[in-house]
């Protein structure tokens, strides 16, 4: 979640500097300058949002539609592949780890009545709830960015107060024994879309907008992205054609708007 909240950060930024230059056409005095800063605007709009975030979904949805350049392919592959299985590991301990399942299901078992009769509030902002052996306390972890979800923090003590596990949940529920199970639940559903996550880098749809991004900015002159099917090769098409007539547009405008200002400072 937290990359593509990323992704729409940089897209957002290249969007400011689009609409800033366009903006900043309309206050030239010229029309040499008014075009300059306009096919400046929409170059950014189309060369670094538009083409990239479209490559991305056509090599997410067909990855033979464009073949990459095979170290490229590797050195992606390899990080997302490895973030996703380290993500894995860390659940998997978290799953099997029986101390924490056993000490969650045995509040559970033991506390039915008092967690069935006690609900979040009760004990959030780290207010103290008895059990039979233990303490529990809670707090509410809000969003640190916007991508992350509001969780609700648990520390469970031993009577001593020496701390046993503390554990988060995005449970949405009330009551505490709806909770601790909402929490049991979501483990094995975390670990499930994570395994899903593996099984589509593994088929090779891992491909995000920033990772596109750096591979298309000088689309005239590489060989890391070749078209293969019909519909990228168009799409090819019509990017290199932008890219040229911007150049074009850039350096006849640029010239045309210094003579211009050379002639009227005379």
């Amino acid at each position: 979640m937290q990359d593509y909240f990323i992704d729409f950060l940089v897209a957002v930024l290249f969007f400011s500097i689009s609409r800033m230059f366009w903006i900043y056409s309309k206050i030239r005095k010229t029309s040499q300058g008014k075009l300059l800063f306009k096919a400046i605007s929409l170059f950014v709009l189309l060369h670094l949002i538009l083409f990239p975030v479209i490559y991305s979904v056509m090599i997410n949805n067909a990855p033979k539609s464009i073949q990459i350049a095979e170290n490229i392919f590797s050195y992606e592959k390899g990080i997302k592949l490895q973030e996703a299985i380290k993500a894995r590991k860390n659940i998997e301990y978290t799953i099997n780890d029986k101390k924490q399942k056993n000490i969650i299901n045995n509040i559970i078992e033991k506390n039915r009545k008092v967690l069935s009769n006690t609900t979040w509030e009760e004990i959030h902002d780290k207010k103290i709830i008895n059990l039979d052996t233990q303490t529990l306390l809670g707090y509410t972890k809000y969003r640190e960015i916007p991508s992350d979800e509001v969780q609700k923090i648990f520390e469970v003590y031993d009577l001593k107060g020496s701390k046993y596990i503390e554990f988060g949940t995005t449970s949405q529920k009330q009551l505490l024994s709806d909770i601790l199970n909402d929490y049991l639940i979501e483990l094995d559903s975390e670990k499930h879309k994570i395994d899903n996550q593996i099984e589509r880098i593994e088929s090779n749809s891992f491909w995000s907008y920033r990772q596109v991004l750096p591979y298309t900015i000088n689309i005239l002159f590489t060989s890391n992205f070749n078209p293969q099917s019909k519909i990228a090769n168009i799409i090819f098409f019509f990017h290199n054609i932008l890219v040229v007539g911007f150049l074009l547009t850039f350096i006849v405008g640029f010239f045309q708007h210094y003579l211009v200002t050379k002639i009227e400072s005379k």
